[in-house]
């Protein structure tokens, strides 16, 4: 009888097929896109509240709640008017869609709300890459008084987490103590050492879980936050870093996945980026002399088939 008269739910937790899910092909229905057909299979187990850091410190089921108003996004039904205020509180750390149990890309899911969210909300957010409107989903548009009030409640709110001893010590398990071991310089203009830092396009497990430790053990002050147009996002002055790896240490993504998220490394030197321009000189050079002389063997081969042909044979 089920069968034959299945029920809403049908097809909950079914797993993911091979590729769906991670693109979103432009202008094509909402409720084609492969990420708003995902959501669907949500089986409501809650792992995602369980490693979420605003449900540990707010009690607030944010992934799930935001992974149900995909569901109305997939049905065609307008996002409700809280979409924009949980994009927000989301940090885009990843562990919901580590742990997620439909395979849902909540990472990717959250990105295309922010695109649906436009015609409601005064910024317009742009992914990471695509040169327009910031570097982060959720970038805010510069100028209107509106766009200041929602920043400024913005930063308050990740403030008021980031220094949370509860989210930091019980959640992220961040040890208190002294990390720094060596004082290296950094050389006034120059960038000696480089910060490599993963984001979302890394995926879930490598991403950077922008708790903003590594911010206030670093020595320097190179890495920072709120510099961005995304005020999620953590970022790093280059030239004022020292070397001295006290963030790549706290990190507590690194200590999860084997430091796939924070590196630090020595920036290359002049003449190594010198000799990599003129090795990338000589490859350009001989990719045209190989072109011109396949041009000059093109254009030579109609010639020697005529002259074959008018030859007559004794």
């Amino acid at each position: 009888v089920l069968r034959l008269a299945p029920g809403p739910a049908r097809g909950r937790g079914e797993p993911l097929r091979a590729g769906a899910g991670r693109t979103a092909p432009t202008g094509e229905p909402a409720s084609s896109l492969p990420l708003l057909a995902r959501p669907l299979h949500c089986v409501n187990c809650g792992e995602c509240n369980a490693v979420c850091p605003i449900y540990d410190e707010l009690a607030l089921r944010l992934p799930q709640t935001l992974i149900h108003h995909a569901e109305a996004a997939g049905g065609r039904r307008r996002l409700p008017a809280g979409t924009g205020a949980l994009l927000d509180l989301c940090l885009r750390c990843g562990g919901c869609e580590q742990v997620c149990q439909a395979g849902i890309a909540h990472l990717d899911t959250y990105a295309l709300l922010e695109t649906l969210r436009r015609p409601c909300a005064a910024p317009a957010p742009a992914r990471r890459g695509d040169g327009a409107g910031g570097s982060g989903d959720g970038a805010l548009d510069a100028g209107g008084p509106g766009d200041e009030r929602r920043r400024a409640a913005w930063q308050a709110s990740l403030t008021a987490l980031r220094r949370s001893p509860r989210y930091r010590r019980a959640f992220l398990e961040i040890r208190p103590g002294e990390y720094l071991r060596r004082t290296p310089a950094s050389l006034a203009g120059r960038a000696t050492f480089l910060v490599l830092r993963a984001e979302n396009d890394a995926g879930a497990a490598a991403t950077c879980r922008h708790c903003a430790a590594c911010v206030a053990v670093c020595p320097s002050g190179a890495n920072r936050e709120f510099d961005d147009a995304d005020p999620r996002l953590i970022t790093t002055d280059q030239e004022s870093c020292v070397g001295c790896g006290t963030c790549v240490e706290v990190c507590p993504a690194n200590r999860d996945n084997g430091g796939q998220t924070l590196r630090v490394v020595e920036a290359p030197a002049a003449d190594w980026l010198a000799a990599l321009d003129e090795l990338a000189a000589l490859d350009e050079l001989a990719a045209h002399d190989e072109l011109a002389a396949h041009d000059a063997r093109a254009a030579a081969a109609p010639a020697a088939a005529a002259g074959g042909a008018g030859s007559v044979p004794r």
